[in-house]
């Protein structure tokens, strides 16, 4: 055995001594440095301010009824979000709503009432009870029908746990029973004494919240919002109670037509749908709409536009958006307003931190 060892030793230096003497070479060891990025740290969110602008709408030459025309009105609008932690969500949003140019005595059109609407939002995540989230709302509107809201929303999200796949992504499922204070004007049509009344509204009921991504760039939402009311005194058909649901339904569509440049993108952007449907099983829409039997309506609307995009940094953004919206306004269950269509353009920005 020992023989046999000293003979392959030999012959393993011989073979070194005929490669040219040579001392074998270590393979290399290639270290990889891989940078690690920290998690961002502190606060985060945006602000997006624009100003849109409403030009005077016209009735189509087939339908629509001159009597629900509106004249040039602007909004400037304010929102932003600050993710405090993660669990501590804070929201604002401002809309200051004013006329362009008015109605004369001979018009039959009508123009936005000016007012400032203001929401302030603040929502916090708990790990209990499955991830609810806690919100309160608060909200003021200071137009002809003065306003202030205050609600509390217990929160849960099941996005995560739906229909997430090739085809569909759910971003948002959100059920959130609520409970409200509302301090309202509420009218009540009287054919002798005409439209009076003032009210305290104490409410309660549950929203969902829903939010898909689709296909082709698409984009859907359906809210749904059912409420019952408790005022403190008779509103309609002399009732102290009202049950109300809303629908909305909207889908948004951007795709992007061509880079201009590096920084400069020109888009088709689409949104429609119903804002909002409303129901009512109480006569309770007649000051809105005009009509003592008004429990239902609805407006239905498209808006196609071309959107100009400015990408000044990677976090700031500056859009023009300029198009012509379209909506049909059926004031009850038996009247509709005809189809109607409105210029509308808006310009703002948008930045992330």
């Amino acid at each position: 055995m020992r023989k046999g060892m000293i003979a392959i030793g030999a012959l393993l230096l011989s073979s070194a001594v005929f490669a040219g003497g040579k001392e074998p070479v270590a393979p290399e060891v290639q270290t990889i440095v891989k940078e690690v990025v920290a998690p961002k740290s502190g606060p985060s969110g945006y602000v997006d301010i624009y100003y849109e602008w409403r030009g005077k709408s016209a009735a189509h030459k087939k339908s629509g009824h001159k009597d629900h025309l509106s004249s040039n009105y602007g909004t400037l609008h304010a929102e932003g979000e600050l993710q405090i932690d993660e669990r501590n969500l804070l929201y604002l949003e401002v809309e200051n709503f004013h006329a362009v140019s008015r109605p004369g005595p001979d018009d039959l059109w009508e123009t936005e009432d000016d007012h400032t609407d203001f929401t302030l939002e603040f929502t916090h995540q708990h790990d209990f009870l499955g991830g609810v989230a806690c919100k309160f709302i608060f909200n003021n509107n200071d137009g002809v029908l003065e306003s202030k809201r205050l609600e509390y929303q217990a929160r849960w999200n099941f996005a995560e746990k739906l229909l997430n796949n090739d085809f569909i992504q759910t971003k948002d499922f959100v059920l959130a029973p609520k409970v409200g204070y509302n301090w309202d004007e509420h009218y009540e049509y009287d054919e002798g004494a005409g439209l009076s009344g003032f009210a305290k509204d104490f409410y309660y009921g549950v929203d969902l919240y829903t939010y898909f991504e689709l296909p082709l760039n698409f984009e859907l939402e359906f809210n749904l919002y059912l409420t019952q009311h408790k005022y403190n005194r008779a509103i309609a058909e002399n009732k102290k109670k009202n049950f109300t649901a809303d629908v909305e339904l909207y889908l948004y569509n951007t795709t992007k037509l061509v880079d201009l440049s590096d920084k400069l993108s020109l888009s088709f952007y689409f949104e429609g749908g119903f804002d909002p449907y409303s129901h009512s099983n109480r006569k309770i829409f007649a000051s809105d709409m005009g009509h003592p039997d008004a429990t239902d309506g609805y407006t239905l609307y498209a808006l196609p536009a071309l959107r100009l995009d400015y990408k000044v940094t990677d976090n700031w953004n500056i859009y023009l958006v300029a198009g012509a919206r379209t909506e049909n306004i059926h004031t009850s269950s038996k009247e509709a307003q005809g189809w109607v269509w409105q210029p509308v353009a808006q310009v703002g920005f948008k930045v992330e931190f």
